[in-house]
């Protein structure tokens, strides 16, 4: 899809152009949170092959492989946002959390897990490309603050 967008563009600028607008461009990724919720979480497949902290390896090779090829598409500036608190989001909670609606405490130590390898795996790029930023955007630990702290943020 990326690729077809950069020829349209080609197309309508020029390839200086173009390269300058992709190299110049900001891509927010968001990788992850499905993968927990729900792959691993509400369905039994993934949990029969992998234990968490291999899962999470395999997410994290997958996300790599996509922001090398992001960079290698011309992506120079790419933010990456880790996975919220996933365990606490309303779909979950429903289907996971009982009678009381709970977060799922395993989805949110698996975020955790990815997160601390998303961490690590972001600062790696950027100094292999030095060329580029990669950009660690932290989601859960606001999303957090939020669920234990609902008065600092509104009535609700």
């Amino acid at each position: 899809m990326f690729k077809e967008y950069k020829k349209k563009v080609e197309e309508a600028v020029g390839r200086k152009k173009r390269e300058e607008i992709v190299s110049k461009s900001i891509y927010i990724v968001c990788i992850g949170s499905d993968d927990i919720a729900n792959t691993y979480a509400q369905t039994p497949f993934r949990r029969i092959q992998y234990d968490i902290p291999s899962y999470t390896d395999l997410l994290l090779s997958e996300a790599s492989k996509f922001l090398q090829e992001l960079y290698g598409l011309g992506g120079r500036r790419i933010g990456v946002f880790n996975i919220p608190v996933i365990g606490c989001v309303p779909s979950q909670r429903t289907i996971s959390g009982g009678k009381h609606r709970e977060c799922l405490n395993s989805s949110n130590e698996a975020a955790k897990l990815f997160n601390s390898k998303l961490f690590f795996k972001m600062k790696a790029l950027g100094i292999e490309h030095s060329d580029a930023r990669f950009v660690y955007l932290d989601s859960y630990n606001p999303f957090v603050d939020i669920i234990q702290n609902p008065s600092k943020y509104g009535k609700y």
